[in-house]
């Protein structure tokens, strides 16, 4: 019998995978993995989780899209790069760029957007789980950073400059009150 190699191949991904995947799915069968020609590919209902997961997150994160004050560089550059991702993703899509842009950036309703586009209920819903499954990839497999999963996107460190770590000193200085705020207002008010 031939062997068709490891089912997980990618061992950066296996875990985010496995966690990721419909236990009912009927492609991957709960695994998040299937074999197709002999190769190991990670199953559709994976990305359509992941995009999922991120527009949510987006939706999340756009409550200061403005109040510019309480957004960080960091929350932007995200915003920015599932933005811009998903369109390079889309390139060529002309109707999955619109389905994108009206159903999930702007929120609007499927009938409305299935109008706009004019497509019926069940063609409209294939289009969108393609969508999905195109975006879900690029954001998911993106090299060297992805935008899923966000917490690794939002680390401090990089994975590559751990060996670069220096102490770091802390600098006293006369600005920087060194008492607890309660304590300074006891010390203010005797």
């Amino acid at each position: 019998m031939k062997s068709h190699g490891p089912l997980l191949a990618d061992a950066s991904l296996t875990g985010t995978i496995l966690a990721l995947c419909l236990p009912s799915c009927t492609s991957c069968h709960g695994i998040g993995r299937y074999l197709s020609r002999g190769r190991s590919n990670t199953c559709r209902c994976v990305y359509r989780k992941v995009f999922d997961l991120v527009m949510t997150q987006v939706h999340n994160r756009t409550g200061y899209a403005h109040d510019f004050k309480k957004q960080t560089f960091k929350q932007s550059e995200w915003l920015a790069d599932v933005q811009l991702l998903a369109m390079r993703a889309l390139d060529g899509h002309e109707l999955s760029k619109t389905i994108y842009r009206l159903g999930c950036v702007e929120d609007r309703d499927y009938k409305v957007v299935s109008a706009k586009v004019g497509l019926s209920r069940g063609n409209y819903f294939h289009a969108v789980y393609r969508m999905k499954e195109v975006v879900g990839r690029a954001w998911l497999e993106t090299k060297p950073h992805a935008v899923y999963p966000t917490d690794q996107y939002f680390s401090l460190e990089l994975p590559d400059a751990q060996h670069k770590r220096t102490k770091h000193r802390r600098i006293d200085s006369p600005f920087v009150p060194t008492q607890q705020p309660a304590a300074m207002v006891r010390a203010a008010a005797a």
